[in-house]
């Protein structure tokens, strides 16, 4: 509109040209929902390169023989599995519900049996757990806009059902976790995370850092509160205290030898949970203090499934079954 028709329109000053570049658009948020098997409830909603680190589900077996002074020999045979599968429905690009059921089994064995005094059976140190739930995940950013390393803060509530075997006891089970990320965004490249500073020196929150050739890092920090009513006494020792509740966090940091956004690549983790109890029995509910060490291979066969072999060393109180556990696992595992 600015151009005199009658005049050269390459020459001088005639003509304008103006670009209109569009914005980067936001990626389309998939509807439909979404089966997945994982290791834990916390795994369920990971997608993407989150999904690199997210705990599979894993069986697991443990023989181990000893000879004793007078010459016999003792055998303890131990089994583990830890899966839960979910349905995940994705509401929006910030807000996930998942409807889940998971299973929780520690089991040792020793022949030749002990003498067991009644009421003592073998099973009394087990973990035998089967629930049902429901889970709802949100993130909240907080960072500037335009920022492009993410600052937000996840926030998850679920509401469960918990079937302990071992004690025959049920419990309903309110848990809410709140986790501080501040990381490179789902999106960006693997130039981008390279070029990242890690926020606590050697590693971000809630994403991966790149410090040295072939070596990542990832971070964690979550705070944890619960609240449980229990339904069905079992074999729990009788309280006027149904209820019962623990508050605290849990810190996780883990190693990646080999880019974990390509197919496989070996993994070092350590983890620390301690809760306090604020509400229950002090004689039948302890407070809860966890440790443990993770080391494996996972090889991705597909974008959305895995396979993988670990080993991992737990000791600590059991938050689900609170049985006093120490416990060498050899895995092996499965994602998707």
């Amino acid at each position: 509109k600015d151009v005199d028709p009658t005049k050269n329109w390459f020459a001088g000053s005639g003509i304008t040209l103006r670009c209109l570049v569009p914005e980067k658009a936001k990626p389309k948020v998939k509807k439909s929902l979404s089966i997945r098997l994982r290791g834990n409830t916390d795994a369920l909603t990971a997608t993407g390169p989150e999904l690199k680190s997210a705990d599979a589900a894993v069986i697991g077996y443990n023989r181990t023989r000893t000879f004793e002074d007078d010459g016999s020999r003792k055998q303890t045979n131990e089994i583990s599995i830890n899966a839960v599968l979910g349905a995940v429905k994705k509401v929006n690009e910030n807000f996930a519900v998942t409807g889940y059921v998971g299973y929780e089994l520690k089991q040792s064995r020793v022949k030749p049996t002990p003498a067991l005094v009644p009421p003592a059976t073998e099973r009394d140190g087990d973990t035998d757990i089967l629930t049902f739930g429901v889970m709802g995940e949100a993130y909240v950013p907080f960072g500037p806009k335009g920022q492009p390393w993410a600052t937000s803060l996840r926030l998850t509530f679920s509401g469960s059902y918990l079937f302990d075997w071992v004690k025959d006891s049920e419990r309903v089970r309110g848990e809410l976790t709140a986790g501080l990320f501040h990381r490179a965004p789902i999106d960006a490249t693997l130039t981008e995370r390279k070029k990242r500073k890690p926020l606590l020196g050697i590693c971000d929150l809630g994403g991966y850092s790149h410090i040295a050739p072939n070596v990542w890092t990832r971070c964690d920090v979550q705070a944890i509160v619960t609240y449980n009513q229990v339904t069905k006494q079992g074999s729990l020792t009788p309280s006027g205290n149904d209820q019962f509740g623990h508050a605290g966090g849990k810190a996780s940091v883990s190693l990646f030898l080999g880019d974990p956004s390509k197919k496989s690549s070996f993994f070092l983790g350590a983890d620390y949970l301690y809760q306090l109890r604020y509400a229950g029995d002090p004689n039948e509910i302890p407070d809860i203090r966890r440790h443990s060490i993770t080391l494996g291979h996972r090889w991705w066969q597909s974008t959305g499934f895995a396979i993988e072999i670990k080993a991992s060393l737990a000791d600590g109180i059991n938050p689900d079954s609170f049985a006093d556990e120490n416990a060498l696992t050899l895995g092996f595992g499965i994602i998707f």
